[in-house]
C-alpha cells in the first residue's frame, strides 16, 4: 500500500508540474502580467492591452478558483487521514451545551462555559 502511495505521488506531481502547470507559479506570472499592462494602461490608452488585461483577469479567475479547490482537497485528504481527533471533546460540549439549554427553560438563567 505504501508503495502504491508513493507511486501516485510522483504521477500526480509529475502531473501538476509538467501537464497540469504549478498553480502557485502561474498566479505569480497572471498577476505580474496584469501589473505590468496596468502601468502600461495608466500612462496610454491601447484598446489590445485592455483587452488583454481583461482575458489575463479572467485566466486569474480560473486560476484562484483552482487553488481554492486544491485547498479544499488537501484539507479533506488532511481530515481523511487524521480522522477526527476531537470527538470525545465535542460530544462532552454537546452534552454541556444540552444541559445548559435544559437549565434555561427550568430556571430562565444560561449559564454555560468551555
Amino acid at each position: 500500500m505504501v508503495f502504491n502511495i508513493a507511486n501516485f505521488y510522483k504521477a500526480a506531481t509529475y502531473w501538476n508540474e509538467n501537464i497540469f502547470g504549478h498553480i502557485g507559479k502561474r498566479k505569480r506570472q497572471l498577476m505580474a502580467h496584469i501589473s505590468g499592462i496596468e502601468r502600461v494602461v495608466d500612462f496610454s490608452t491601447n484598446n489590445h492591452l485592455q483587452e488583454l488585461e481583461k482575458k489575463l483577469k479572467g485566466d486569474l479567475d480560473v486560476v484562484l478558483w483552482q487553488e481554492e479547490s486544491l485547498w479544499f482537497q488537501r484539507s479533506r485528504s488532511q481530515w481523511i487521514e487524521d480522522g477526527d481527533r476531537n470527538t470525545k471533546f465535542w460530544a462532552i460540549v454537546g452534552v454541556e451545551f444540552l444541559r445548559s439549554v435544559l437549565a434555561v427553560r427550568r430556571c430562565g438563567t444560561f449559564e454555560f462555559e468551555l
